[in-house]
Formats: structure tokens, C-alpha cells, sequence
């Protein structure tokens, strides 16, 4: 099975905004595990525990993201909703780490 780290818009101050991105990374994650992958959403799991919003949190999230980067077999990027700074991040670290970068949507997604 295939280890596929999942980004998706996720951090903004906009309540509203928050939860249609929350909404979002599940259906993500959801169209990742049919497909057979074993995802991980750090943005999802990390901001259980940490603020994505404040400063030195946000870095904490991304160091604890990119540790497990290493571990992928790929990088899935699900773009319905654009992609956000932190999403280029990421995309810049897993090249970086010369793993593939796969553009996503999720089907039916409103």
C-alpha cells in the first residue's frame, strides 16, 4: 500500500472559510484511502494539539509534517480550492526529497 502524504488548503483565520477547508481535506483523504493509499494529513492530524495560525506553532506543524516526508512513497495535492502558501511549501520540500508530485481533485467536490 502505498504511503501518500495529502496538502490541501487548510489555515485561515475565516471560521467559515476553516470549516469548508476541513470538509475539503476529509473528502481528500477519503479519495486517497479509495484509491488504495494509506494517507497522511498532517494539517489534519497536528492541528489537534498545535495552532496553525500562530507563528512558531505553524513552524512546529511544518517540521512535524516534513518528518514524515521521508516515509512517503508520494505527495498527492489536492487543488479544487487553489493552492496555498503552505501547499507550495510542501510541494517545494517533497521535490526536494525527489518524490513525486501528484495534482488531484476530488470528484464531485461543492
Amino acid at each position: 500500500m502505498n504511503r501518500v502524504i495529502l496538502q490541501s488548503p487548510f489555515a485561515t483565520p475565516d471560521p467559515i472559510r476553516m470549516e469548508t477547508n476541513m470538509r475539503y481535506a476529509r473528502a481528500a483523504m477519503l479519495d486517497s484511502i479509495g484509491r488504495g493509499e494509506s494517507p497522511f494529513m498532517a494539517h489534519l492530524l497536528f492541528t489537534q494539539v498545535l495552532d496553525d495560525i500562530a507563528v512558531g506553532q505553524r513552524e512546529q506543524i511544518f517540521e512535524l509534517a516534513f518528518s514524515w516526508y521521508e516515509q512517503a512513497d508520494s505527495v498527492a495535492v489536492y487543488t479544487d480550492l487553489g493552492i496555498s502558501a503552505g501547499m507550495e511549501r510542501g510541494i517545494a520540500h517533497a521535490k526536494s526529497l525527489g518524490l513525486e508530485v501528484d495534482e488531484r481533485t476530488v470528484p464531485d467536490w461543492k
